[in-house]
C-alpha cells in the first residue's frame, strides 16, 4: 500500500491476522456458512464473537434436524433430504430480499433516515412475501412431480409426499426469518442476532422434545417450523430497541 499502510499476513493462535497500519491488527475471520438450504463464504474483517455464534446456530438446528431424522430409518432420511433441496433452491431466491435489505438498511442507518429506513424494510419484506408465498405454493401443488423426478425409490416418494406440507411450509416461514437477518446485519446488531439464535435454540428443542416423540418425523418438521417461527418473534420484540439505537442522536 502507498503511504503509511503497509500489509502484513501472519498467523497467531489459528487466525490469519492482517496489520494494515502501525501496530493496528484487525483478525481476519474467515468463515464458511454451511447450511441446509445455503453455502456461502464469507471474508471479512470482524472484531467481535456475535456473527460465528449466530452462524453456528444455523448450523446446529439443522445439524440436529438431520440427526434425528437418521434415527427414523434410512427411507425417512432419505424423504427430508429430498424435501430440505425444495427449500434450499427457495431460500436462494428469497435471500436476494434479504441481502437487499442488508444494503439498504446499512444505507439508512448510515444516513440517520428513519424514514427511509422504515421504506426499506417495507418494500423487501413485502416482495420477499410474495416470492416466499409463491415458492410455498409451487411446492405444495409440484411437489410430487419433482419428487419423482429427483428419487425413483417407490418407498421414498411415498414418505416425501407424506410430509410434503411442511416442506411447502418452511418457505414462507422462513421468509420473516431471513429479512430480519438482512435487517439485523445492515444495521450491525450482530449481537441482537447472536442473542435471538440462542433463544430460538432454546425453543426450537423444548419444542422438538415435546412433539417428535408424539408425532415422530411429523413432530420433528413441526419442530424446525416452530424454530423459524420464534426466530421471527424474537427478532420481532428487538425491533424497537434497534430502531432507537439506530437513530439515537
Amino acid at each position: 500500500m502507498a503511504g503509511p499502510y503497509h500489509l502484513v499476513l501472519s498467523t497467531h493462535e489459528g487466525r490469519l491476522v492482517v496489520d494494515v497500519r502501525d501496530e493496528a491488527q484487525r483478525p481476519l475471520m474467515a468463515f464458511v456458512m454451511v447450511l441446509s438450504y445455503s453455502r456461502y463464504l464469507f471474508l471479512r474483517f470482524y472484531l467481535g464473537a456475535a456473527m460465528p455464534y449466530f452462524i453456528r446456530g444455523h448450523v446446529d438446528a439443522f445439524a440436529w434436524f438431520a440427526a434425528r431424522g437418521a434415527r427414523a430409518g434410512d427411507v425417512t432420511i432419505a424423504a427430508n433430504a429430498v424435501l430440505l433441496h425444495f427449500f434450499e433452491v427457495a431460500a436462494y431466491l428469497i435471500d436476494g430480499f434479504a441481502y437487499a435489505s442488508e444494503a439498504l438498511v446499512g444505507q439508512s442507518v448510515g444516513a440517520k433516515n428513519r424514514a427511509r429506513f422504515n421504506r426499506a424494510i417495507r418494500l423487501t419484506t413485502l416482495w420477499a412475501l410474495v416470492v416466499g408465498t409463491i415458492c410455498s405454493a409451487i411446492i405444495w401443488f409440484a411437489g410430487p412431480w419433482f419428487i419423482d423426478l429427483m428419487t425413483v425409490n417407490p418407498e421414498v416418494r411415498e414418505t416425501a409426499r407424506h410430509y410434503l406440507f411442511w416442506a411447502a411450509l418452511t418457505p414462507l416461514l422462513g421468509t420473516i426469518c431471513f429479512q430480519f437477518d438482512g435487517i439485523f446485519t445492515g444495521a450491525m446488531a450482530t449481537r441482537d442476532m447472536r442473542n435471538m439464535m440462542v433463544l430460538s435454540l432454546m425453543i426450537y428443542l423444548a419444542s422438538w422434545w415435546v412433539l417428535e416423540r408424539n408425532f415422530g418425523n411429523h413432530g420433528l418438521w413441526a419442530a424446525l417450523s416452530v424454530f423459524f417461527i420464534a426466530r421471527g418473534v424474537t427478532y420481532a420484540m428487538r425491533m424497537p430497541a434497534l430502531s432507537q439505537v439506530a437513530f439515537s442522536s
